[in-house]
């Protein structure tokens, strides 16, 4: 993918007539649903994706668990159990299916952790439903692409493990070496030495490292206004462009035969 090209490179660019593909609405749902298996307790992947695809959770219901997590001091995940009714059940659901997601894709590479959740989460038959699905499908199976590279280029390997997991389910932050456990497992290409957070110190897993820079590419890294970069755009927004051109001209054209008159 060349944005992903581009980024990986630090070459400034810039699109026209068009998202980012990191800001595009399907790529956003599909990283939420990645955040929250690094993380459940991120609240704010929580809020974007626990009603999609819908799964009859309403505004009420969250309103619900907001007001639990804010009483109880904890996260919306935490804060599950304390919803009542059916509001409550579905939360429980919702936060069942991430569980038992999270238990699937331990050990597995990051093209496979991407691929399950892509279909455990329904975001891909939500999409197949849609009248211009085929696109955000198409999107979707970009993402896999891009994060391997992304792992391939850190030095990880194609298929290092990119969510291990302790004893008590929780994520590894440093190498397989380090934790006990063999650096041989058939799994790995190579063993898991991990990528340095800059700001924290830690070491992160490939998955981590891999939403960081999604992260960052979905900020403020296209090119300002006045900088040298590469430009981006679409071949049907480029059509839209030319028109524009061709009318502007046209207009001047008059213009100039008016005034000659």
């Amino acid at each position: 993918m060349i944005e992903s090209a581009l980024f990986n490179s630090a070459v400034p660019y810039r699109v026209y007539g068009g998202l980012r593909f990191f800001e595009r609405a399907e790529i956003k749902h599909a990283l939420a649903y990645l955040r929250l298996l690094e993380n459940p307790n991120d609240d704010t992947s929580f809020i974007r994706v626990v009603n999609f695809p819908p799964r009859g959770i309403g505004a009420r219901s969250i309103e619900s668990l907001q007001d639990a997590a804010r009483n109880a001091g904890c996260s919306l995940h935490d804060a599950v159990s304390a919803v009542p009714g059916k509001a409550g059940a579905n939360l429980g659901a919702f936060v069942a299916m991430l569980d038992v997601l999270r238990e699937q894709t331990q050990g597995q590479n990051l093209r496979g952790i991407i691929s399950q959740m892509l279909e455990s989460s329904g975001l891909i038959e939500h999409y197949r439903n849609e009248k211009e699905g085929a696109d955000r499908i198409e999107n979707l199976d970009e993402l896999i692409n891009a994060a391997e590279s992304f792992v391939t280029q850190e030095g990880f390997g194609r298929d290092a493990v990119a969510l291990p997991l302790d004893e008590q389910g929780q994520p590894l932050t440093q190498s397989p070496a380090s934790q006990g456990l063999d650096p041989d497992q058939p799994i790995l290409d190579a063993p898991l030495n991990g990528v340095l957070d800059a700001d924290t110190g830690e070491t992160l897993s490939p998955l981590a490292a891999f939403l960081t820079h999604a992260a960052l590419e979905a900020g403020d890294n296209q090119a300002q206004a006045g900088q040298d970069a590469v430009q981006l755009m679409t071949v049907h927004a480029s059509k839209g462009w030319s028109s524009m051109a061709c009318s502007s001209v046209a207009w001047k054209k008059a213009c100039f035969r008016t005034k000659t008159r």
